[in-house]
């Protein structure tokens, strides 16, 4: 590839960028195949067209075979992680918030980069994508649970006060096992 780059051969520079993708599609090989599209003569929109539509029929393909699976019978929604980071990395907000919405599933830290990315108009949305988040990373923490202390207080600071304080008294009753939990949480 640095080869064909090198002497000039975009167009089988391009075809190696997009098998690439196929075989193994991401946020990287999905702009390793973008930026040098238009030196290959290629339209750029026509191309982002066609591997989004692949990256949607590869999140169904992977969403079936876990269905088929006796573990994942349960899941219910398509992983659209490569498609929010690709979102993220354009700036488009609006459109990444839209595809984030239940049943599907994305990458915790990916959705906690889109609320931090919302602005306050939004903080209705944010503060619900960083409950998911809390309720994903929550039953892994281990004491002295720094991380999902700081998400509780990122996510108060996005709520209204009457809701935060119904949320974090939910929290109280829900986790008040958890010694080292209780006094860390935010009064509201």
């Amino acid at each position: 590839l640095r080869a064909y780059d090198r002497d000039g051969w975009d167009e089988e520079a391009l075809d190696l960028r997009q098998r690439r993708f196929a075989h193994r599609p991401s946020l990287a090989t999905f702009f390793e195949v973008l930026e040098p599209a238009p030196r290959a003569g290629a339209d750029a929109a026509t191309l982002r067209a066609a591997m989004w539509q692949a990256l949607i029929q590869n999140e169904l393909d992977h969403l079936a075979k876990i269905q088929a699976t006796p573990w994942g019978r349960g899941a219910d929604g398509p992983d659209v992680s490569v498609r929010l980071a690709i979102l993220l990395r354009e700036g488009r907000l609006d459109d990444a918030l839209a595809l984030v919405g239940l049943p599907r599933r994305a990458s915790d830290d990916l959705l906690e980069a889109l609320a931090a990315a919302l602005p306050s108009t939004h903080d209705s949305a944010a503060a619900g994508l960083l409950q998911r988040v809390f309720a994903w990373r929550m039953p892994q923490a281990k004491s002295p649970y720094t991380d999902v202390l700081r998400l509780i207080q990122t996510t108060v600071r996005r709520m209204p006060k009457d809701e935060a304080a119904r949320w974090l008294a939910q929290l109280r009753a829900e986790h008040r096992a958890k010694r080292n939990f209780i006094p860390g949480l935010p009064t509201p």
